[in-house]
């Protein structure tokens, strides 16, 4: 009888990602970006905005990240480069063909005591799911006031 090993998923939001997959399967990768926000009344809090294209380099996959560690601190950004890891392997999956992506961090912000790494596992697929469907996440008024509020704190 053979041993017994207990799995567990890695990315329990990826499943957020079924609401996009025919727009992914009819992606011509263009460039597109979006915006992910995550906020919870318990204090959780992830905001990334990420841009995605086709890499020029027919070899590999690229991460520019153009945040400092006082905008997006090491380890939240080891939570967005899993999800990006994930996300490659994902759309080849659906797609049926490999590709090298190009994924820029154009934007992020993090709260000092209420962020936490899930945070931006969560805000990563959300900005994902923002890249192909804008209608589905929406941020609202109280969002962005939440996101500057956060930025300004950091830039202390």
């Amino acid at each position: 009888m053979g041993e017994k090993t207990y799995l567990r998923n890695d990315f329990p939001n990826s499943t957020e990602l079924y609401n996009i997959n025919s727009r992914i399967k009819d992606w011509d990768y263009s460039e597109i970006n979006g915006v992910g926000f995550y906020q919870k009344y318990t204090g959780h809090y992830g905001h990334i905005e990420i841009k995605i294209s086709k890499s020029k380099d027919l070899h590999s996959h690229q991460l520019i990240n153009n945040l400092n560690e006082n905008q997006l601190p090491t380890i939240y950004l080891n939570e967005v480069i899993n999800c990006l890891n994930f996300l490659i392997s994902y759309i080849s999956g659906i797609k049926g063909e490999r590709i090298n992506f190009k994924f820029e961090i154009i934007d992020g912000s993090f709260h000092i005591t209420e962020s936490k790494r899930t945070d931006f596992q969560v805000a990563t697929f959300y900005s994902i799911i923002d890249c192909f469907d804008k209608s589905i996440r929406q941020i609202s008024a109280k969002d962005l006031e939440m996101i500057n509020n956060c930025k300004e704190l950091n830039k202390k």
